[in-house]
């Protein structure tokens, strides 16, 4: 029996992971933020630490989901070129992947 093989990027970027990644980012940045502060309170104590985890977490849900977003709107040609060239899939991640993520995450949209 064959062994199931990871996610790769391929011709087609969008794999279910990053879908479930990013419907379970949603969820979970929906939840309002005044019923966390009582559960980081408990687990970090009282002091400066909660604010710091807190604001971590307000900018953190933000920027995953952009990315994610770029992630997936990139351009499928120029995977198909890099993939035609020979590279491996890691080469993909390192490097078409992250210029080609950059105007999204920078821009904001």
């Amino acid at each position: 029996m064959r062994k199931p093989r990871p996610a790769v990027v391929t011709e087609h970027v969008v794999h279910a992971p990053i879908i479930n990644a990013q419907s379970l980012l949603v969820v979970l940045y929906g939840i309002p933020k005044i019923l966390v502060m009582p559960w980081i309170m408990i687990v970090a104590g009282i002091g400066v630490a909660p604010t710091v985890i807190n604001a971590g977490l307000q900018g953190v849900f933000p920027i995953a989901i952009l990315i994610i977003g770029g992630v997936r709107d990139i351009d499928k040609q120029l995977i198909a070129v890099a993939r035609s060239m020979g590279a491996t899939p890691n080469q993909i991640y390192r490097e078409v992947v992250p210029p080609a993520l950059l105007p999204s995450v920078l821009s904001g949209a």
